[in-house]
This record gives C-alpha cells, structure tokens and sequence, in this order.
C-alpha cells in the first residue's frame, strides 16, 4: 500500500546531522510515511548512518548514486523515487516538531485548496541550542513586510505578488501535495530555484501555514547559505554541470517567473495580472539586470569571435 506521506532526505557528507534528523523523523507522531535518502556518494559516515536506520526500520529506503550529482538532481531523484500523496524535503541538518506531520496532513486532508502547509520558524545552532523563532517580516524592508499574509489567499495574483518579493523559502520545507508537484518541472539547477518552485506552486493553490513554532531550521558554518559566497558557487552547487557556466542570477529568475505564469493553467486574465505584478520586480533588479545582459552580450560576442577565427585558421 501507498504511504500517506512520503518524506525525501537528500544528503551528502551528512554525518554531522544525519542521525538527529532521522531521529526527529521516526519520532513523528503521524506513523503513516516513508523515508526515501538519496546519498549524492558521500564519501563520510552517511551511508553507514543511513544502512544502519533502514537496517531497523523498513520505512526507511536508502539509495546510494554512483557520483555527486549535485543539489538539484538529488532533491529532484528523492520525489521522483516518493509514492506518497503527500511529499516532504527534510534537511539532513534539520529537526521537526513531533506533531509535525500530523498538524500538516490534518491541514491538506481538511482543504483540498492548499497545496502546501508549512509551520513557523525557530532557528537552532549547530548544537541545537535556541537562536530565534524567525520573523520573515522584520527581514524586510518596512513596504514588503506584508510576505506570508497573502499566501493563504484565494486570489491567485496576490500569492504570486508575494512570492516575487525577496524572501527566505523556508516553506519549500512543508508538506506538499504530490499530485502538484508532478505538475512543475520540480527544482531547477540554479541560484533560487527554490524560490522559483514555490511560485509555480502559488500558481496551483493556497498556502497554509501553521501558527505554532514546529519546524527547526539548523544553522552552522558548512550549510550551503555559508558556504557558497557567490552566484557562481551556488550555481554549482545546484548541479556540477554549471561549472566553468555564464552565471545569470537576475536574467534567469526573471525568466522562470515569466515561464511559470506562461505554463499555467490560469485563464487568460489572470496571467496578464500575474505579468502585470512583474514590474515592480523589473524596476527592482534593472540595474544588475542591465549589468548581466551587458555581461552576457560580451561573453557571447567574445565566444563568436574566438569561433571565427579558428574557423579562419583551419
């Protein structure tokens, strides 16, 4: 029989974190779920921890890929592997509140409009010790301080709007309809694609969010936000295959924004309004925008030359 909940724990060198999480996992109160892991070939402790807990419990399935195959890839393979209705992404570094899952599935079964429930945030250190229950609001400048209280909306726009504001995306960490995440293309393998998915998400119903503090967020020295200082790192972090790449940030955000609303199945109106809510974030990023196509001209311009002319000598 199919789980109620699938659970996709994407890990590699995890083994600072691993077992707490998995632990955090199994003391889940809601029982009906499984736990798929895909190991990006680490090369630490993590496939013993993950042979190990599968070894104890047969919800657990761990898989193992011959090579790293970056973020994207293996966050994208631990869905494709789920046979949930409802699907999770679970850090290796993070914990949940044992009430959890049965808050989240409680939510989707009662209101077949929200797409993903999601709780409220404490941030924890790399010990576990208290650092903040996080307020998305204060981030924000004083104009943008509204995120979060659109996405429960039944106005399809004004989610939309809420997403195209900069913000954390600490919802990707809720629980999810499966059923709408087979209608996106699921991550993609840049900067922000987290962000993206999440609007595509918008795009197909509600957001609920949870009032209580039950989602624990890690934060320490080698999570990927510290560790990748720039576009470029964070570019191939998502996928090995970036490396050495023309890194867009801006371009490519915009463009998957635009991409998102195109491959909807809003009505005709709708899209134009979720376009229309596109200009504000055009006068937000013009100028690194300006900066990238500039940059992209040249690169591209550099290439055909350099084309032409061993084209000439040969």
């Amino acid at each position: 029989m199919k789980p109620r909940v699938s659970i996709g724990l994407p890990v590699y060198n995890g083994e600072n974190y691993l077992a707490e999480a998995l632990t955090s996992i199994l003391n889940q109160t809601f029982l009906d779920f499984e736990v798929v892991i895909s190991d990006n070939a680490s090369t630490d402790r993590t496939a013993e921890i993950c042979r190990e807990f599968a070894a104890k419990d047969n919800r657990i399935r761990y898989y193992r890929n011959s090579e790293n195959l970056g973020a994207g890839p293996n966050q994208n393979r631990v869905f494709e592997l789920s046979k949930g209705e409802y699907f999770k992404w679970w850090a290796h570094d993070d914990l949940c509140d044992p009430e959890f899952l049965f808050k989240c599935v409680d939510v989707l079964d009662r209101d077949s409009s929200v797409v993903l429930c999601f709780s409220k945030v404490t941030v924890i250190g790399p010990s576990g010790e208290f650092i903040e229950n996080f307020d998305g609001y204060n981030r924000l400048a004083p104009a943008q301080r509204h995120f979060m209280s659109h996405l429960s909306s039944r106005q399809v726009v004004k989610r939309f709007a809420e997403l195209t504001v900069p913000h954390m995306c600490y919802p990707i960490f809720g629980l999810i309809r499966s059923e709408a995440l087979t209608k996106t293309p699921l991550l993609g393998f840049y900067s922000a694609a987290d962000n993206v998915l999440l609007v595509r998400l918008s795009l197909i119903g509600r957001f609920y969010e949870l009032p209580e503090y039950l989602f624990y967020a890690r934060s320490h020295a080698k999570q990927s936000m510290q560790v990748c200082t720039d576009h470029n790192i964070y570019a191939e972090w998502w996928s090995p295959k970036n490396k050495d790449q023309l890194v867009l940030p801006e371009l490519k955000i915009f463009l998957e924004y635009i991409d998102a609303v195109r491959t909807s199945n809003l009505p005709l109106i709708q899209k134009l309004n979720c376009y229309a809510y596109l200009l504000p974030v055009l006068r937000r990023i013009r100028k690194p925008l300006f900066q990238e196509i500039v940059l992209a001209f040249n690169y591209y311009t550099a290439r055909k030359r350099t084309f032409f002319t061993l084209s000439q000598k040969a």
